[in-house]
């Protein structure tokens, strides 16, 4: 606490002697004699005239002169308030590279040309043309995006090798534990259905209860940021690649366009009054954050070539 000042010896009298209405009063105190005998009143200050303006003013003055003795001044700057209510403060984001400018690029370059833009890091993979479009063109290229939807018993020999998409959430418990993120595969999503677990597909590869795993074997440290703490989402691995028209259920999807929506989370899965989880569905009373990313790809039908002839090979066979 700053102590209260002392009032120096004559303090009343200064300040009475200071104060602007001094002498202004009503009575003849204040005026001056002209050089023909008349007299004349001296201008007053504005504001004087009542006693009630005069002892305001001195009032005032000796607020001033106490001000330091109301209490300590806290600067309203560099102060973190942490609201204990607030549990998860860094949302899950799905990432991914993305193509630079070559303006862009050559910045990079420039930091310092040993690293070759190495020093503007992006998530992985590195090479931006590695990364599963969005839009899966069934007429692109070689037929790379050409899905089949295959008889049972079959597969399609086109089916994706196994690929990996990246997650960052670096929240923390108040033991330094990181957040658990699951993920769901959601086909034909309808947002304006009120039962979306309804529509999780490709159990086989993800298992929407188990937590995503950390990408330890990968370096990602972008500028000016904390470890991101990536995960590594794999659909499919080294024994099965990713099926899109034939690994949603036990049979193939329906000839035609389709979606595929990964749903990514950091609480585990909505659990209603019931006890029955709703995997895919974000628990925001948790204070759960979500991320999606959707992919578009076309299922050709089975009697249709190539699929007929080449494409659908019975499961077992070696692609």
């Amino acid at each position: 606490m700053i102590p209260t000042p002392r009032r120096p010896a004559g303090f009343a009298a200064r300040l009475a002697h200071n104060d602007p209405c001094r002498g202004q009063g009503s009575t003849g105190r204040g005026s001056t004699t002209g050089a023909h005998g008349d007299r004349h009143r001296a201008s007053r200050p504005a504001g004087c005239g009542s006693g009630l303006r005069r002892s305001t003013w001195i009032a005032a003055a000796l607020l001033l002169m106490t001000a330091p003795a109301a209490g300590c001044v806290i600067p309203d700057f560099e102060i973190n308030v942490n609201d204990e209510a607030i549990l998860n403060r860094s949302p899950v984001r799905i990432v991914e590279p993305l193509r630079l400018s070559d303006e862009a690029q050559q910045a990079c370059d420039d930091l310092d040309p040993m690293f070759e833009g190495e020093l503007c890091p992006q998530p992985p993979p590195d090479d931006t043309t590695l990364v599963l479009p969005h839009f899966l063109d069934p007429n692109a290229g070689d037929g790379e995006y050409l899905f089949c939807a295959c008889p049972p018993g079959s597969k399609d020999d086109k089916a994706r090798p196994n690929f990996a998409i990246y997650v960052e959430d670096r929240d923390e418990d108040a033991q330094g534990s990181y957040d658990e993120l699951y993920a769901a595969l959601l086909v034909d999503y309808d947002p304006n259905n009120s039962r979306p677990y309804n529509f999780v597909r490709y159990r086989s590869y993800v298992n929407p209860q188990e937590p995503i795993p950390l990408a330890a074997s990968i370096e990602y440290e972008p500028i000016g940021r904390h470890d991101p703490i990536l995960r590594e989402l794999r659909l499919g691995n080294e024994n099965l690649d990713f099926d899109f028209c034939n690994g949603a259920t036990d049979t193939a999807l329906d000839p035609g366009f389709h979606t595929l929506s990964v749903v990514v989370t950091d609480r585990p899965w909505f659990t209603p009054a019931d006890g029955v989880i709703q995997e895919g569905v974000p628990d925001f009373v948790e204070g759960a954050t979500f991320d999606v990313a959707t992919y578009v790809f076309f299922c050709t039908a089975r009697d249709v070539d190539p699929c007929q002839s080449t494409q659908c090979v019975a499961l077992g066979d070696p692609l």
